[in-house]
């Protein structure tokens, strides 16, 4: 993790968005997180990286039934064994239709 005071929103998220908007806001009272991947992590989705900003930002996430998969393949490529574990289990219950969390 790496706390920066500014951060290039990802297309499509509109989680990163928020929490650029609320960065920018505090002029640099609160520094965001940013969580480098682990080499041969592969591409993180804007979906699934939203849901990793939220677990930083919130502890909690939400994250669509149809990806669960993705974001515990994000969550541990990005060394994030708390978020991976959380996703693991709501994937066992069986999510939800809209989001789990």
């Amino acid at each position: 993790e790496v706390p920066v005071h500014a951060v290039v929103a990802a297309a499509g998220s509109p989680v990163i968005r928020r929490l650029a908007a609320a960065a920018f806001a505090s002029r640099g009272q609160q520094p965001l997180r940013v969580v480098l991947p682990s080499p041969g992590a592969g591409d993180v989705g804007a979906e699934a990286l939203g849901a990793v900003a939220e677990f930083l930002y919130t502890d909690r996430v939400t994250l669509p039934r149809r990806l669960l998969s993705q974001g515990i393949a994000a969550a541990e490529g990005l060394g994030l064994a708390e978020l991976a574990a959380k996703l693991r289990e709501q994937q066992r219950q069986g999510g939800s239709q809209d989001g789990a969390e």
